[in-house]
């Protein structure tokens, strides 16, 4: 491959066609425009293209390869022998944003979601990947999960989706998600958690984390008060703190949330397994958190975040079963039953924030 070199602007600037091909090449190598291993062209070639003698483009691949950049070998060619990234004398690692205030820039939106998890930030020297090892929390096995049913099932669905045509290149898919899907979620809400839900009261998101900031975007704003369990789930405070709110931690015993007079009008709980203490709170305080929505005029946002799992007998009733005033917000997800990577959480909203939730999801989520 024949590499772009800034030549002629280095000619214009007063170099000599000598410098002017060194130093192009080896910002080339450099910037990593030539890999390391790749092979330069012939002495000959670089001649035609550069109008210059072999002679010259000899000096410059020999001054190349006694520094380093470049290696030759007989009767093969000359090869980038850099491997880019490695910093240059006097380069920094990053390059710092233009103006005075660079250090500062950014939205409060930002700046509050920075400040709320300073922990969960990966240094520089550390990988996306080792990062999440080190902070993540609910990874499964995958190796107990059915790869071979779950492709049946995928080959399945791709098949019957091709037997018929995709409407206006595949939009018939609504914000709120897969009409089959949300279907398929409130059967199996009925079945397995006693809750009756409409399907088009069903919200499909990301993660339930994805479905926790959505809420909290839309439902609180700076300097509201949230109640969330303390110690409780850290993805609810982070996106609490991210919208501006004022978190009230809420006391944990034995038994789980200890409920409260708050004076808030949306709390998060999770009653049917406490994060992280496991705690499962008795009906009798369930009853009291719906009892203090309902004198609120306040939400609860449950968080079932892996209700599916037990060693005997049924599951303990969602708060979402026992209510009746629609004061309560159900979270699911499949990232535990399922796996992490699949991303498919849901919401169970009244019908009037329902259509605000979507709104909100199709901002992030065009359609």
């Amino acid at each position: 491959m024949e590499p772009r070199l800034a030549y002629e602007r280095l000619l214009e600037e007063g170099r000599s066609k000598r410098e002017a091909l060194y130093e192009s090449l080896k910002a080339q190598i450099l910037d990593g425009g030539s890999a390391s291993g790749e092979r330069l062209p012939s002495t000959r070639r670089m001649a035609e293209l550069y109008g210059l003698s072999r002679g010259t483009v000899s000096q410059v691949y020999d001054m190349l390869r006694a520094e380093g950049y470049v290696e030759a070998e007989q009767g093969s060619g000359t090869y980038a022998a850099y491997e880019a990234g490695v910093l240059r004398q006097g380069q920094e690692r990053e390059q710092e944003p233009i103006g005075p205030q660079a250090r500062s820039c950014g939205s409060d939106w930002f700046k509050r979601l920075e400040a709320a998890s300073p922990a969960a930030l990966p240094d520089a020297a550390d990988s996306l990947e080792a990062a999440a090892q080190r902070f993540a929390s609910g990874r499964t096995d995958f190796r107990l999960f059915p790869a071979g049913e779950w492709k049946q099932a995928l080959y399945a669905a791709v098949r019957q989706s091709l037997e018929r045509p995709l409407e206006d290149g595949g939009r018939e898919l609504t914000p709120a998600g897969s009409p089959e899907l949300r279907e398929a979620i409130a059967a199996l809400l009925r079945r397995e958690r006693g809750i009756h839900a409409d399907p088009a009261n069903i919200v499909v998101t990301s993660g339930s984390k994805q479905a926790l900031a959505l809420l909290l975007q839309t439902l609180i704003g700076p300097g509201e008060r949230f109640v969330m369990e303390n110690p409780g789930y850290g993805g609810i405070r982070e996106a609490a703190l991210a919208a501006g709110a004022e978190v009230l931690g809420a006391k944990i015993d034995e038994l789980g949330i200890v409920p409260d007079d708050w004076d808030a009008s949306l709390a998060a709980v999770t009653p049917n397994r406490q994060f992280p203490t496991g705690a499962v709170l008795p009906a009798s305080r369930r009853a009291e958190l719906l009892a203090w929505a309902e004198r609120r005029g306040a939400l609860l946002l449950e968080d079932d975040y892996d209700g599916e799992f037990r060693y005997t007998g049924r599951p303990g009733e969602p708060l979402k079963a026992m209510d009746a005033q629609g004061r309560v917000v159900y979270l699911g997800s499949f990232s535990r039953t399922m796996y992490s990577g699949l991303r498919i959480g849901y919401a169970v909203a009244p019908p009037w924030l329902v259509s605000r939730l979507v709104r909100a999801k199709s901002f992030y989520e065009p359609y």
